[in-house]
């Protein structure tokens, strides 16, 4: 409706103008360099470009101080060094950087985004999108009581008991008013969430079969090893393995109870979190994971004594030799010193080798972490966005993880963002076009693209002139916007036109239609006329075909349709175009032949002028003495001798 598309647009406008800042800066690279132009005006009033000095610290953060005061403070994407800067036209500053590793930067700056910020979304909007995606089973009553004497025996003991004894009548009172106020929220949870569509009900109906045909999967297993273990022909060490497997099955079993439990109560973000790890966990019992966690340990003091990186470059020494000595090194970084570049290439190598759940493992293990390690966290978003194993393709999930890495300023996690709200749903999901519909939000699309552009993404560069092409999300249809932004691509990372080189010829032929070089425009009709077709002109449409008519006819034609040769209405005609084209062909005649005219006479004067240079060199003398004889005539000698005007009077 009218009212929608309203709301809409100004909802777009009021989103650029609260998050949407066009970067101050204009950057361009190379394998090896790169360079930055700042406008002084976005560095303050009254900016001295004989007062400003350039440097850089900690090797990636560009510092421009104004005598003593900063007035530029970026954070690099990477380690740099100052080759040269200047002051380009009075009003520029250009600062032209070194590479220290001759990499291709996604960005300029790596910047992180505030913890306030408005595109982030949180807590129970984050937990409200979780619903519509995730369901809620119901309540297991003989786990939720087989929980609760479990935690009753955890936390008996005397003192426990002697208090329970003396306030008996008070803890009844108690538990019953926390029974009754429990009730009463779950009413307003089921309240909140709404009846069970006929999708989730069977979506629910399959879980609990899969549940139900787990437990009975562990049941069997649990009693098969029972038997072997009793039978009189096992023998000591089949003996062992059999208690191994029993520890893992009963592993399993409190595990897979665990996530039943978590599974009956309401969606949260952290409920969720929970059930991944125990998945995580469950998957690497069959790869022999009793514990918990993860553990290395060092083989000497030499080991434990190595940094992050020479276990690193040890690791990687080793791959091609040995793949286990190459693991331990990689393990010992990622665990003792949470190593991202050695986490990421042990997800690599465990899914090489068809280990997932450990590949899960540690880099579930990494992004976790309050430091919100970008890379990390962006590797769990893609396997949510994939749907690959033990990762459910929820968008809230994929949205969490890819607003951790973002957090911290990764541009590929802001696009990715980007392109998640413009779809209204993960790559992997099978989510129905009503609810992409419902999910999609094309503000938060254009507020993420506004967040990778203005830290200098090439991709956002790229993106930006595509919407401009089309017109899309509310962007201005220009071909001159278009141009502007596809020219920054050129200029930062130009390998990207490549993958896709029909945007530069969508851009060049719009360049074309607006600049009136797109062929030969559509003749306007005129009020209360409408054009007549070409099939209706030519009779083919009650199927006679009619002899062609020459240019002379159908101008006579055209001409009286119009109302004659005064009509103000222009005749794209063959005639009209030729009669015009030889008007603009005899102006340019004209002004060519004035053009000639000029040469021919400059060149005239030029050579007269070469021709006297000589005469005049010769006759110069006769002249000035000729000069001073009439200077001396008329009382003038002393003025030419050096007095000038003082010397003159005094001559007199």
């Amino acid at each position: 409706s009218f009212c929608t598309l309203l709301k809409r647009t100004v909802s777009v406008i009021m989103a650029h103008l609260n998050h949407y800042k066009p970067p101050a800066f204009e950057w361009s690279q190379d394998d090896s360099k790169l360079e930055v132009r700042v406008p002084l005006s976005a560095l303050g009033a009254s900016i001295a470009p004989k007062s400003l000095t350039v440097e850089v610290k900690e090797k990636d953060i560009l510092v421009a101080k104004h005598q003593d005061s900063v007035v530029l403070q970026q954070r690099l994407h990477d380690n740099v060094e100052v080759d040269q800067w200047n002051v380009e036209d009075g009003d520029t500053l250009v600062v032209d950087l070194k590479k220290l590793d001759n990499d291709s930067w996604p960005c300029l700056l790596r910047l992180p985004m505030r913890p306030d910020d408005p595109r982030i979304v949180r807590g129970d909007d984050l937990d409200a999108l979780l619903r519509t995606e995730m369901t809620r089973l119901p309540r297991d009553e003989e786990l939720e009581k087989e929980a609760a004497a479990a935690d009753a025996a955890a936390d008996d003991d005397f003192d426990d008991m002697l208090e329970d004894a003396l306030d008996e009548v008070t803890a009844a009172e108690k538990k019953e008013a926390e029974a009754k106020a429990a009730a009463e929220k779950e009413a307003e949870e089921a309240q909140e969430d709404g009846d069970e569509t006929e999708q989730s009900k069977h979506a629910t109906d399959y879980e609990l079969k899969m549940t139900a045909e787990e437990f009975e999967q562990l049941a069997n297993l649990r009693k098969e090893t029972e038997e072997k273990l009793a039978a009189d022909e096992t023998t000591e060490e089949e003996k062992e393995k059999l208690r191994d497997r029993r520890a893992m099955i009963d592993k399993m079993v409190e595990l897979s109870k665990k996530v039943r439990r978590l599974r009956s109560k309401r969606p949260t973000m952290p409920v969720l979190l929970e059930i991944l790890q125990c998945e995580i966990w469950k998957g690497r019992l069959n790869h022999g994971a009793l514990e918990e966690t993860e553990t290395e340990g060092f083989r000497d003091d030499e080991e434990k004594n190595m940094s992050a990186d020479e276990l690193l470059k040890k690791g990687v020494s080793c791959l091609e030799s040995d793949i286990e000595d190459a693991m331990h090194y990689l393990r010992l970084a990622a665990i003792h010193h949470d190593h991202p570049v050695s986490t990421s290439l042990l997800q690599r190598l465990y899914s090489q080798m068809r280990v997932l759940p450990k590949a899960a493992y540690f880099v579930m293990r990494r992004a976790l972490k309050d430091d919100m390690e970008p890379s990390s966290n962006l590797i769990v978003g893609e396997f949510a966005d994939k749907g690959m194993p033990l990762f459910p393709p929820y968008m809230a999930l994929v949205v969490y993880f890819y607003q951790r890495s973002a957090t911290v300023g990764s541009t590929h996690a802001m696009l990715t963002l980007a392109n998640t709200y413009k779809q209204g749903a993960v790559t992997a999901s099978p989510a129905d076009e009503t609810s992409r519909k419902k999910n999609a939000d094309e503000d938060k699309f254009l507020d993420w693209l506004a967040a990778a552009e203005e830290r200098g993404s090439p991709r956002a560069y790229f993106i930006r002139a595509s919407l401009h092409t089309t017109g899309e999300c509310g962007q201005t249809k220009s071909a001159k916007l278009a141009k502007q932004y596809l020219d920054k691509v050129k200029r930062t990372e130009p390998s990207i036109l490549t993958k896709a080189p029909g945007l530069e010829n969508r851009i060049n032929q719009m360049l074309r239609e607006e600049a009136g070089e797109g062929g030969m425009p559509e003749l306007e009709a005129t009020s209360g006329s409408k054009p007549a077709s070409p099939a209706s002109a030519s009779g083919a449409g009650n199927g006679i075909i009619q002899p062609r008519q020459s240019a002379a006819s159908r101008l006579q034609q055209l001409e009286a349709a119009t109302g004659g040769a005064s009509s103000a209405v222009e005749r794209p005609s063959r005639a009209g175009g030729m009669l015009s084209k030889r008007a603009n062909n005899a102006a340019a005649n004209k002004w060519k032949g004035r053009l000639e005219k000029c040469v021919r006479i400059g060149v005239g004067c030029y050579f007269a002028y070469c021709m006297i240079f000589p005469v005049r060199v010769v006759l110069a003398q006769q002249a000035f003495e000729t000069m001073a004889y009439f200077m001396e005539l008329f009382g003038l000698g002393a003025y030419i001798a050096g007095g000038g005007a003082r010397g003159a009077m005094m001559g007199f």
